[in-house]
Order: structure tokens, then C-alpha cells, then sequence
């Protein structure tokens, strides 16, 4: 279409042009200035929220440190995490990375260059001492190849750190030149922009256009059958016909879009129904797994774990594994090498103390290996009761193995010691002066029964044969304890006050010379606590109370260090010693159908594998010659086998020994 020169078309468009160009002029220059005042602010914004953000990281993790009790341990560690998080600071523009720097003020030194060193943004030694000067601020330099540079800082205290960005002026500024020329472009595409459609409406359809508004109207209402007048054959026919055409289209998206929602929500739904289902499967494990990152932080947490732990998901969720479960610290190396070699690492028996309770557990690690995602799930089995079988079974085949040793040993003794026993009784009868026969061998032999007993007795011949019978029946009773583990009982059970048992045996004990020879027993306090009724148990009486002797005698034994520390006045006593009086605890109480008792002392204790083979024949750690090893062994034997009862003990080395007996009570034996 030609366009004439006085047509009020060419004025139209004369006049939009000429208003355009003027006005994009008066825009480019004020938005210029402009510009350049808003970014050097907008600038000094950003770059000071970049150093406060440093600056929240620094003062996170000095807060975290002087929670630590001991804080000189953890600086270097928690310094090195917070450089860490400093280098992934960057700011990147138009090819160029700039990176934040950390000055220790008080030496002078860069903790971190933020590459420094190169030509972007260099800090000489003179900028350096100003910054340290400064502390906090900004200012612009030359650097040594004469490009202007920009410098902003602060001050972190807790560190005596300086953390700040170098920019140069031309790297500053160069966003408000990218945007000027943008705009500019923007400017001059809008402008034609405008001059088109507006020859475009002048010359064309005004009119019409009202209708496809309309039809435009109707189809945001959602009205998609709305007329539209197609009937011309020019752009507005063709304008017309393609919104028909965009309508339908429309339509048919709307269509597949609401298919595609109803198919996501399923979609969702089904993972949300998968998630629940994995989810339960992990909570419903008798296991403790815990899911943590490369970084160690808890990532999954079942409910095995919040009803071991006491802690919820919720409140572990990104927090550091040794911070949440302290007791795993032994375990970081171990889980750190599942992670890093993509192992699998297991660990059994490990003991495990959560709050007042301890309990072995076997920790196996499992290392995620799926591509780009890194960290490991740890399985925490608890084994304590399994532990306490096998100890139990241990020390049942070892009870049941030494019968049949002790039987044969027994009778390999008995025969020789029956006959040094038989000699001995028949020397003292040949030796005896009032014997008829022996006076008148005696007499054929051209001496006399008292010239040969004086001879015996000076030369301590008899006081020799009465220690060899002594020896000999001591021998005697050891073999009548080693054949108790092959007899069968033939003892009948009565029901037995087990609080006459006990003091009677305490008495007897007060009483024994061994007893009072070499531990004193005496001078042990003695403390009762019994329950007012207690019902009577079935067993043999004099088996109990050797029972009660035996574990009475390692009591004493146990506390013959603190015996006699009382009676040295504290000169060379162990550490902590003195501060405790020999004490024997008897405590007898009912419990699940049997009776208890407990004897503890306060004694040396127990190490751990000392307190593990206790029970074990010929097991002693007494002086040779003190022990047998067979009192304890023996005792286990008549309480576990003939009694059908239970006994065990605990102990901690330097504070004491406890002794537990159980004792089905009367109408409720197995």
C-alpha cells in the first residue's frame, strides 16, 4: 500500500517516530546515569550481603565451637569447615570468577587468597595493611597494571579475620553497560514494534478488532465455542481464522493437560502409596538403621531408632551422626571407609551405652551405591541376649565336660591317697604306747614304747605324720568335690528358711580360724537387707550353706586389701581405697516365683575375663596354695544342676563384686 505524503496516515507515523526516537534519546541518557548510581549501590549491597553471609557462616561455626567442651581440640577443624563453605562463594560475571579473601589480622596472612595472587583483583602488601588498619570498609585502588579496583570488607572478631571481595571498576560496571546496550536494543525493537502495529490498526481494521476482543473475552472466561466472523478474505479474515484455529488448539491442550493432571495425581498417588509402603517396611525392622550422607549428616531414621534412642526423626534430620547418637563416634573411620571404598564393613559384639543402659550390638555398614549419591545406611543389631545365650551355653558344656574329667581324676587320686591314709592310720597303731603288741616288739628288740616315742616326738616325726593325715583328708575332701559334678544327687530337697541358712553361715564364717587367720572377718561390716516375708525354698540344707561359705570366703578374700588398710592408718594405700570400710551387702527378696540373694562386696572387683571364666574348674586367682579353683565351680554346680536354680555375678574393678542367686521357692520347682 502506498502511503502519501499528506495523508494523515504519513503524519501519524511521522509524529510516532519522531516522539520515539526523541523519547528512547532522553531515556538512554537519564537511565545512564541512573544506572550507574543504582548499581554502584545495588553493588555495595550485594557484595556487603555476600560478606554478611561469610560473616553468618564464621559466627555458626565459632557458636558451635565454643559450644564444644574442649574448644582448643576443635578450632582447626571447625576454621578448616568454615574455609570450606567460604570457597564455594564465588561470584561469577562475564567469564570472570571472583572470589572472596580471609586475612588473619594479627599476622598479616592470607587464611584464604580467593585468588588473589592472579592479575583479577590483586591486593598489594601496601592494600593489605590498609585493610588490616580499616577492618571494615571499602575503598578503590590501582593495582601495579593500572586498572582501578574496588575493595570492600569486615571484621570478624571471634577469629581476628578479615573476610572481603577485590572487583574491578570495570567488572562492577560492566552489568550497567550490558543492560544499556539490552535496553537500547529492546528499545529500538519495541519502537519499530509500535510503528508497525500502529500502521498496521490505522490502516487496517479498527473496527473488527473489538470482535476478536471479544472472542478473546470468552475464551479466558472459558468459552471456547464463541463466535468469530470469518467472513473476510484480508488479514483480519486470516487473523480471525487463525484465532479459530488457536482456540481449538487451546482446547485440545486444555483436554490433554486435564488428562495429564488426572494421570500425575495418579501417578502421585501410587508414590505416595509406595513411599508409605517402604516406609512402614523400615519402621517395622527390629533393626536400628540410619541413613547418613558423605558428610555424616542423618539423612533416614526408622523407629526402631527414635524408640532406642528416644529422638525422632524430626529432630535428627540433617544434624551430624556423632552429635545425635554419640555412642557411634567409635564407628566414623568405619563408616567414612564404607563410603569412600563402596564397601560393605561389619562389626559384631560391639558395646553400646545409651543413657543408663549398655548392650552389645552387631553394626553392619552399608554403602549407597547408586550413581551420584553418596553416603551409607547402618544396621544396628542388638545381640545382648544372644550373647548371654552363648555364655550360658559356654559355661554349661563347660560345667557338663568336667564331670566326666573330674570323675576320672578322682578315681586316679582316691586309690593311692586310700592307701597313704591306710599306711599312716596303721603307723600311728604301731607307734602307739600303750599297745600290748607293740610293747613286746619293742621289748625283743632291747628297748621300750616310751624310749621310742620320745625319740618321735623330739625328732617331730609325729607332729610330720599328723600334718601328712591332715594333708592327706584335705586331699580327701577335694576329691569328694571333684566327684560331685559325675554323682548323681541322692539328697532329698526340704523347704529351708534361706534367712536361717545365711546367718548361720555368716556366723560360722565370723567364727572359722582360715577365716580369721588371714582375712579377718570381723572387721567386715556386715549389712542386712531383707525382705520381711520371704516364703521358703526347696533344697538341700548343707549344700546351700557351702554354697553361702564359699562366695562368704571370696568376699573376705576380696576385701583383704581394705582390711587392711584400716589397720594402717591410711599409710600406703592405694589411690581411693581409704575412702571406703569393707562392707558385705546381703539382700534377700522375692522375685518370679524364687527367692533371691544377693552378696556383694565392696572390694577389688573383677576384671571383665577374670569375671568370665569364675566359673570355670581349677580357675583361681589366688596364691598358689591359697585356692583350688573348685569353690565357685562347685557352688555353680549345686545351684544350676542339683537345685535347679540360677547364679551369676557382676563386678567392676576397684568397686566390687556382686553374687546372685535364684532359688525356685516351694511349689514351683521345674
Amino acid at each position: 500500500m502506498i502511503i502519501k505524503l499528506n495523508s494523515i496516515l504519513f503524519k501519524l507515523l511521522s509524529f510516532t517516530v519522531i516522539i520515539l526516537i526523541v523519547s528512547m534519546s532522553l531515556i538512554l541518557f537519564v537511565s545512564h546515569y541512573q544506572l550507574e548510581a543504582i548499581n554502584e549501590a545495588s553493588q555495595n549491597e550485594i557484595y556487603s550481603e555476600r560478606i554478611d553471609s561469610i560473616m553468618e557462616i564464621l559466627s555458626g561455626g565459632y557458636r558451635r565451637l565454643m559450644e564444644k567442651p574442649n574448644v582448643v581440640d576443635y578450632i582447626k577443624e571447625y576454621q578448616q569447615a568454615s574455609l570450606l563453605a567460604i570457597r564455594n562463594r564465588y561470584h561469577e560475571t562475564e567469564g570472570y570468577k571472583i572470589y572472596p579473601f580471609v586475612i588473619k589480622a594479627n599476622d598479616k596472612t592470607f587464611v584464604h587468597s580467593g585468588g588473589l595472587n592472579k592479575s583479577v583483583g590483586s591486593l598489594d602488601s601496601k592494600n593489605i595493611e590498609k585493610v588490616i588498619r580499616l577492618r571494615s570498609g571499602d575503598f578503590i585502588y590501582k593495582s601495579d597494571l593500572g586498572e582501578k579496583n574496588w575493595c570492600v570488607f569486615k571484621y570478624f572478631k571471634g577469629w581476628d579475620w578479615i573476610v572481603g571481595y577485590v572487583i574491578p571498576v570495570s567488572i562492577k560496571n560492566i552489568e550497567v553497560r550490558i543492560f544499556i546496550r539490552g535496553f537500547f536494543v529492546t528499545l529500538l525493537i519495541v519502537s519499530f514494534i509500535i510503528i508497525f502495529a500502529a500502521w498496521f490498526f490505522i490502516v487496517r481494521i479498527i473496527s473488527p478488532i473489538d470482535k476478536l476482543t471479544d472472542a478473546a473475552v470468552a475464551m479466558s472466561s472459558g468459552v471456547l465455542d464463541h463466535k468469530i466472523d470469518v467472513s473476510s478474505n484480508d488479514e483480519l479474515g486470516a487473523l480471525a481464522r487463525s484465532f479459530i484455529f488457536m482456540r481449538d488448539v487451546v482446547s485440545d491442550k486444555i483436554g490433554a493437560l486435564n488428562n495429564e493432571i488426572l494421570d500425575r495425581a495418579q501417578a502421585e498417588e501410587d508414590l505416595s502409596v509406595v513411599r508409605n509402603y517402604l516406609t512402614n517396611i523400615i519402621d517395622s525392622m527390629p533393626s536400628i538403621l540410619i541413613g547418613v550422607d558423605n558428610r555424616l549428616k542423618i539423612t533416614q531414621w526408622n523407629k526402631k531408632a527414635h524408640d532406642s534412642i528416644g529422638v525422632s526423626y524430626s529432630d535428627v534430620k540433617g544434624r551430624r551422626l556423632v552429635e545425635a547418637f554419640p555412642a557411634l563416634v567409635p564407628e566414623i573411620n568405619r563408616i567414612k571407609q564404607a563410603i569412600d571404598e563402596r564397601v560393605i564393613i561389619a562389626d559384631s559384639k560391639v558395646e553400646i551405652a545409651i543413657g543408663d543402659k549398655t548392650f552389645f550390638s552387631d553394626i553392619t555398614i552399608y554403602p549407597l551405591i547408586f550413581e551420584n549419591v553418596e553416603g551409607a545406611v547402618i544396621r544396628i543389631d542388638d545381640v545382648t541376649n544372644r550373647i548371654n545365650l552363648e555364655e550360658s551355653i559356654i559355661q554349661s558344656e563347660k560345667m557338663a565336660s568336667v564331670g566326666g574329667l573330674a570323675a576320672g581324676m578322682a578315681h586316679e587320686i582316691n586309690n593311692p591317697l586310700a592307701g597313704i591314709l591306710q599306711n599312716m592310720q596303721v603307723i600311728q597303731s604301731r607307734i602307739d604306747k600303750g599297745d600290748a603288741k607293740n610293747i613286746q616288739i619293742a621289748k625283743e628288740c632291747g628297748t621300750s614304747m616310751g624310749i621310742i616315742n620320745k625319740y618321735l616326738v623330739r625328732r617331730g616325726i609325729r607332729s610330720m605324720i599328723e600334718m601328712v593325715m591332715e594333708s592327706g583328708i584335705r586331699a580327701a575332701r577335694i576329691v569328694d568335690n571333684m566327684l560331685s559334678f559325675s554323682r548323681k544327687s541322692e539328697t532329698v530337697l526340704m523347704p529351708q528358711d534361706i534367712r536361717l541358712l545365711l546367718e548361720n553361715m555368716v556366723e560360722i564364717a565370723k567364727n572359722d580360724y582360715d577365716l580369721s587367720k588371714k582375712y579377718d572377718f570381723r572387721k567386715i561390716e556386715i549389712v542386712r537387707e531383707y525382705d520381711d516375708i520371704i516364703s521358703k525354698v526347696m533344697c538341700e540344707k548343707s549344700q546351700i550353706q557351702q554354697v553361702f561359705l564359699n562366695i562368704l570366703k571370696n568376699s573376705a578374700h576380696a576385701l583383704k586389701e581394705l582390711v587392711e588398710c584400716q589397720e594402717v592408718s591410711g599409710l600406703g594405700r592405694p589411690e581411693g581405697v581409704a575412702a571406703r570400710k569393707p562392707k558385705i551387702t546381703l539382700r534377700i527378696k522375692e522375685a518370679d516365683n524364687a527367692v533371691q540373694v544377693d552378696i556383694e562386696d565392696n572390694g577389688a572387683g573383677m576384671e571383665e575375663e577374670v569375671r568370665r571364666r569364675i566359673f570355670e574348674p581349677f580357675f583361681t586367682t589366688k596364691e598358689v596354695g591359697m585356692g583350688t579353683g573348685l569353690g565357685l565351680s562347685v557352688s555353680y554346680f549345686i545351684i544350676t544342676e542339683r537345685h535347679k536354680g540360677k547364679m551369676s555375678v557382676k563386678s567392676t574393678k576397684n568397686k566390687g563384686t556382686k553374687f546372685t542367686i535364684q532359688l525356685p521357692i516351694e511349689g514351683h520347682e521345674k
